[in-house]
């Protein structure tokens, strides 16, 4: 059953759980955000690296501020607030699996399929997540706690008509 509002609560499914399903079945990702951190990352990891290698794959990220969180990126003992992203490095256990977190992040982002931009005269505080099929708009950062443990709220869009407006905003903003 498609999901058309995601808060991270219902039915325990969180907008983490949304993006993995529709990177499945996708060729693209657009993603505005205010604040993206490498915990948001993690939560999609895997099936974003899926995704990555099929043909013709390609993500953008728009976001306002680099903002992470001050716990490890599995987000075990996470306590909702967020900060900016040199902070969460500088908080981030020592660890091989950090490093390895951090690694990864890196690699992904420095391939050709991935762009991404900040609005250097304005902040970007808008959330959504464009995909081929349908397109996410509401409250969710991407964040750890804005993908899963945040209540949030998400409208996910199927009807075409509304996905285009969403397609034309976001393409608004990637060319400011």
């Amino acid at each position: 059953m498609k999901k058309e509002i995601v808060d991270n609560e219902t039915d325990s499914y969180t907008m983490a759980d949304f993006i993995r399903e529709a990177l499945e079945r996708t060729k693209k990702i657009d993603i505005a955000s205010g604040f993206f951190n490498v915990s948001g990352y993690a939560r999609i990891k895997k099936e974003l690296r899926i995704a990555a290698k099929q043909p013709g794959f390609n993500m953008r990220l728009l976001y306002g501020r680099e903002t992470p969180i001050k716990e490890t990126p599995d987000q075990s003992n996470y306590t909702g607030q967020d900060t900016p992203l040199n902070m969460e490095l500088e908080k981030l256990a020592i660890s091989v699996e950090s490093a390895k977190l951090i690694d990864s992040l890196i690699d992904f982002i420095k391939q050709p399929i991935v762009q991404i931009r900040k609005n250097p005269r304005r902040f970007n505080h808008a959330k959504c997540y464009i995909f081929d099929e349908a397109a996410a708009v509401g409250s969710s950062n991407f964040t750890g706690a804005g993908l899963a443990t945040n209540i949030e709220l998400n409208a996910i869009l199927y009807q075409p008509s509304a996905q285009e407006k969403v397609k034309e905003w976001f393409e608004r903003r990637w060319k400011e």
